[in-house]
């Protein structure tokens, strides 16, 4: 089970920061970093709660700022090893990527150098945020279209729907901000 600690950075550790801020143990900026303030917010949290107090959010702490909420595992951090290979810099393509590895596995290598080259040719002059979301369009299109055929309209679709933050799947309307708290900030 992963472990949330000193130096730890990334979409989880923000979103720690921000239940710790919610719970009214952590002040400081929610920023992804896993700092000393975000350290003693754990320590004061699990005091409160009657934890073993160590600093670290593992699998017990967890359990306690997110009742019913699995922490994630090795899955997530192959979704986000996706991002890195890609630049991505956003919860969104965490999403997408963690969406890519647990329904068709991984992105293959000529797939991956098409996405690369398509990259290529996206305008300079977009802002970073739409030059983000153009990114993982481009990744969307390209990861659907190397699915079998029966499926590549159903799994386009749940991926631009994660690349733009929202769309309707099977009849359902997602928007990952407002429901899930996913937008283009870095993760």
């Amino acid at each position: 089970m992963p472990t949330y600690r000193l130096g730890a950075k990334g979409p989880e550790v923000a979103r720690i920061q921000e239940q710790l801020k919610f719970e009214g143990f952590y002040l400081g900026p929610v920023d992804g970093i896993f700092g000393g303030g975000t350290e003693a917010a754990a320590r004061l949290f699990q005091a409160a709660k009657r934890l073993a107090i160590d600093g670290q959010v593992g699998p017990h702490t967890w359990a306690a700022l997110f009742p019913g909420v699995p922490i994630p595992g090795p899955m997530f951090n192959s979704a986000n090893a996706l991002c890195r290979d890609f630049g991505l810099l956003s919860t969104h393509a965490v999403a997408l990527m963690f969406d890519i590895k647990v329904q068709n596995g991984n992105i293959s290598e000529l797939v991956k150098r098409q996405i690369k080259l398509d990259f290529a040719h996206i305008d300079p002059k977009l802002s970073s945020n739409d030059a983000e979301v153009e990114r993982l369009r481009i990744i969307a299109n390209r990861r659907a279209s190397a699915t079998k055929a029966e499926w590549v309209e159903d799994v386009r679709t749940r991926k631009l729907t994660i690349a733009n933050g929202q769309g309707t799947v099977h009849g359902n309307f997602y928007d990952l901000k407002e429901k899930y708290g996913l937008g283009l900030e870095p993760f």
